[in-house]
């Protein structure tokens, strides 16, 4: 699995301050020769939590369920891609 962080910040909008998270994960299948037939799935994931205390704790507090809601999903979706490959 290759993957990166596009975003990791706070951003001030009209509905309060938020912690924004966007990382990017490619599943590879490195068995196979071909660059682009190693890869088995590509996603961007982008997730925003309100800041309820506006203070750092609260920035670490949004961040880290955006980064739960991240994990959650993200382990949902390489499991399926997985069960899909066929041998």
């Amino acid at each position: 699995m290759k993957g990166g962080v596009g975003e990791f910040f706070e951003a001030d909008e009209k509905g309060g301050r938020k912690a924004i998270l966007s990382v990017d994960l490619t599943l590879m299948d490195l068995s196979q020769k071909d660059t682009v037939s190693r890869v088995i799935s590509r996603k961007n994931y982008r997730f925003e939590e309100l800041i309820v205390e506006q203070n750092v704790p609260g920035f670490v507090q949004a961040m880290s369920k955006a980064m739960e809601k991240l994990s959650r999903q993200a382990i949902g979706d390489v499991y399926s891609a997985i069960k899909n490959i066929k041998r």
